[in-house]
């Protein structure tokens, strides 16, 4: 009786060894139209592997409490984010708020981290899904007009450029947003809309920026803000109300007309 004891004693120790001495990774991903998100716990340390792969796209990590963090935020929403710690990893990717320049970084950088937490398994890793809803649209402009009317039911990124200012729309089922930047002066027509439209008094001075914001339960509704060379509009869909919206939309667009 004691020699069969010992027997499995001895079977249970080696079975034990052998586990320890796997590389097996469990991994949880989920993917959908608005996000992507990955949960991985892997027995034997693959974090300097994924941390070098995550350097060589975002740089250097911010260290906080044993985890490595790379995140950006933007509006108060996360955009993505990654964390690493020993033998797990978490992402976050918010593909209504990437762009889609860098939707596509992030996703081959996603797929280079599931194939080293797959590499001794035979299951294939895919990369996240491009959003349902987004795509690129280009406006052309001729003699000096513009026409943006469509814009509000188009979901992805706009880029217009002359030669002396940029635009950039962002319009997804979140956000409405608009990106200025120039190499002349802001036309003044554009302060002029806005004060008939918001009211002079309604506005603050930050930062050497004049800004209209609105704020609902203390979440920005909207921001407006300029500068001697800049312009930018935020619209958050979610918490400007549907009557307020169309005004708001509308403000932008006109905006864009005078830029250009």
């Amino acid at each position: 009786m004691k020699k069969i004891t010992i027997i499995i004693i001895t079977c249970l120790i080696t079975l034990s060894s052998v586990l320890g001495q796997s590389s097996f990774s469990s991994i949880s991903v989920s993917d959908t139209d608005s996000r992507y998100s990955l949960k991985a716990h892997f027995s034997h340390d693959l974090s300097h592997e994924v941390e070098e792969e995550i350097n060589d796209v975002l740089g250097e990590p911010i260290k906080k409490s044993g985890i490595l963090i790379w995140e950006e935020e933007a509006f108060n929403e996360k955009v993505y984010s990654f964390k690493l710690r020993d033998k797990s990893c978490r992402i976050y990717l918010s593909k209504e708020s990437l762009s889609e320049k860098k939707f596509e970084e992030l996703s081959d950088l996603c797929l280079k981290i599931e194939q080293i937490l797959n590499k001794d398994t035979p299951e294939r890793p895919t990369p996240p899904k491009r959003p349902f809803s987004s795509s690129n649209f280009q406006i052309s402009i001729d003699n000096s007009s513009l026409s943006l009317d469509n814009t509000s039911s188009l979901q992805g990124e706009m880029s217009v450029t002359t030669d002396q200012r940029s635009v950039n729309v962002t319009n997804n089922n979140k956000v409405y947003s608009i990106q200025s930047n120039g190499l002349e002066t802001l036309p003044s027509k554009v302060q002029a809309l806005i004060i008939n439209e918001l009211g002079a008094s309604n506005s603050v001075k930050a930062n050497g920026h004049k800004e209209w914001r609105k704020e609902i339960k203390g979440k920005a509704a909207y921001t407006i803000s300029i500068s001697e060379y800049n312009c930018n509009v935020f619209i958050d869909k979610k918490v400007l109300s549907k009557k307020k919206y169309p005004e708001i939309y509308t403000l932008a667009n006109d905006i864009i007309k005078l830029l250009l």
